[in-house]
C-alpha cells in the first residue's frame, strides 16, 4: 500500500483477526511467522472456494456455533496443525516442480 491512512484502515480493520479482504485486491493476510500467514492465507483461500460452492448448491446448508467454531480454530490454528499443513504443501511442491526439490 502506498499510503498510511491506508495501511491503518486496514489494521483497524484487521482489529485481532488475522485476515482482511480488499474489494480489487484480494487479502491480506497476517500471523506470528511468515509460515503461519501462508499457511492462513491458504486455509482463508480454501474456506472462501467452500462458502462459495455451498451457497452455489441452492439448498439451506448448516452453520456451525460460535464454540464450535472456536473449538475448530484452536485445533487448526495450532502450532502443531500449522506445522503439519506447511510440511504437506512442501511436500506438494518438492512433487511437483524437480526445480523446488533441490531448495
Amino acid at each position: 500500500m502506498l499510503e498510511i491512512d491506508t495501511g491503518r484502515a486496514i489494521a483497524a480493520s484487521l482489529g485481532q483477526g488475522s485476515a482482511a479482504l480488499l474489494r480489487n485486491h484480494g487479502g491480506v493476510i497476517v500471523g506470528k511467522t511468515l509460515r503461519q500467514a501462508a499457511v492462513l492465507a491458504q486455509v482463508l483461500e480454501r474456506a472462501c472456494r467452500l462458502q462459495l460452492l455451498a451457497q452455489s448448491a441452492g439448498v439451506p446448508y448448516h452453520v456451525a456455533t460460535a464454540e464450535d467454531i472456536r473449538r475448530k480454530q484452536d485445533y487448526i490454528y495450532s502450532d502443531s496443525s500449522l506445522k503439519a499443513y506447511w510440511d504437506y504443501c512442501v511436500r506438494l511442491v518438492k512433487r511437483s516442480d524437480a526445480e523446488a526439490a533441490e531448495w
